[in-house]
């Protein structure tokens, strides 16, 4: 299985990807606008520590599933854990402010998820990045959830 390398977007760069931006055209075609992940939006200490808790919290992930406008991840019910996460969210969308970026925390030990979202071209960039080939669920499934004996209780 390969593991979602969140500090090297190269791969996920690499590729051209259009958003649908606002307006559109006579020809009733949406303006394009450019996807890309600006790491220069943060200081060198910002990206080393950006690098060190994307490496953490996608190593937590219990469950990874698709959604209509791009992934969600569970982590576990840690607050330590969630403080990273919000941590990590607040410095990725600094340089990636494409990117829908959500930390949606259950009641009372309820699961705790990652929402990375902002559309179809936006899917497909994470898809690349290689969230598509964790998901625990939809038509890009490719592994079994981590949790309670290999089937997500999630």
């Amino acid at each position: 299985m390969q593991r979602t390398n969140w500090t090297d977007k190269k791969q996920a760069n690499a590729a051209t990807f259009r958003r649908a931006g606002g307006g559109g055209s006579s020809s009733g075609m949406a303006d394009l606008a450019p996807l890309a992940c600006n790491l220069d939006a943060l200081s060198p200490e910002e990206r080393r520590r950006r690098a060190a808790l994307a490496d953490e919290i996608t190593a937590a992930f219990r469950h990874v599933r698709e959604t209509a406008d791009g992934y969600a991840a569970r982590i576990d019910d840690d607050p330590a854990l969630c403080r990273r996460a919000l941590e990590w969210l607040l410095l990725e969308r600094r340089c990636c402010p494409f990117l829908d970026l959500n930390l949606a925390l259950g009641g009372e030990q309820g699961a705790i998820w990652i929402h990375f979202g902002g559309g179809p071209a936006v899917k497909e960039f994470l898809s690349a990045a290689g969230l598509a080939a964790r998901a625990t669920d939809g038509p890009h499934a490719a592994m079994t959830c981590r949790a309670v004996g290999g089937r997500c209780t999630c």
